[in-house]
Formats: C-alpha cells, structure tokens, sequence
C-alpha cells in the first residue's frame, strides 16, 4: 500500500523565504529550486560555504540570544549575544557610515565598553539590536509545536 500525498491548499500558504512556505498546521514546505535561478534555501544551522569580506548573516529567528557571523579576509567570526563589535562591524549591522556611529556614540545612543590595557572601541551587540527594534520580543509560533511563526514585525520567520 502506498501512501496518499495530501492536497495542500496554496491559498494558505505563508511564504517565509525563497521556496519554503508555512502550512496552516504549523509545518514547513520546502520546494527546492523551482527555477535553476533561484538562490536554494539556507536553513538554520547552514550556512554558505564562505562568507565574503564585508558580509554578515544574523541568526534566525530574531529573539535576545541572537547573534551574527561577520566574514573576513581571513575567514569567519561568530559575535554571540553578549559579545562585542567593532565601530565598523555596527557601521555594517545599522547600515550607517562609521562617522554616523561615532555620533551615535557621542550623542549617548550606543555606549561603548572599553577594555583594560586597550584603547579600543568595543560596542556591545544588545545594544545594536536595542537601536535595530530586534531585542525584545521572540517570535510567536503560530500554534504550539509549530515550525514557523511571526516576529513582532508581522513577518514570518523560521523557528529553531
């Protein structure tokens, strides 16, 4: 005996990211490449073979113990959600010039934390977020058990 495929109903599907929907149940359908275009999907826990200089991925989903991956000239670095960027990584992660950040730093927005022996400007991620709007709130699953849920935004975002 084999098994019947269920009809999926494509009016209620959510589209969360390129080739993968949210079903009403709470589940995830994936369809790969629907197009030999189409960038494939990148789930949590998977990660291009490379980042590029000057690219940075955040995790997914957007909650307090978020971090991000910065590529480098000479590989990769993963800032945890207590861990501290550089003017220039906030620059990139704020989307603003590095002279933006140093205003911010002067006008009391962002704090930065200076370490002994160094003068080194270190600025910690929380606060980065806090000035993104991505700190606060988890995402909320769409029903208990569910794969997929919305952020506070209204967009809908895998769940880990």
């Amino acid at each position: 005996m084999t098994p019947r495929s269920r009809r999926i109903d494509t009016k209620r599907l959510v589209k969360i990211g390129i080739g993968v929907y949210g079903l009403q149940d709470g589940s995830v359908l994936i369809r790969q490449g629907q197009s030999a275009r189409v960038p494939q999907v990148q789930l949590e826990g998977h990660r291009p073979a490379k980042l590029s200089a000057g690219e940075f991925i955040w995790d997914n989903p957007p909650n307090p113990s978020q971090g991000v991956t910065f590529g480098l000239r000479t590989g990769e670095q993963y800032v945890g959600p207590k861990g501290l960027v550089t003017p220039t990584q906030a620059s990139q992660l704020l989307k603003k010039s590095r002279v933006w950040i140093y205003r911010l730093i002067r006008a009391g927005k962002l704090r930065p934390i200076r370490k002994r022996g160094t003068t080194a400007t270190l600025i910690p991620l929380s606060q980065i977020k806090k000035l993104l709007g991505t700190a606060e709130e988890r995402v909320r699953p769409i029903r208990p058990g569910a794969l997929w849920g919305y952020d506070r935004k209204g967009q809908p975002w895998l769940l880990g």
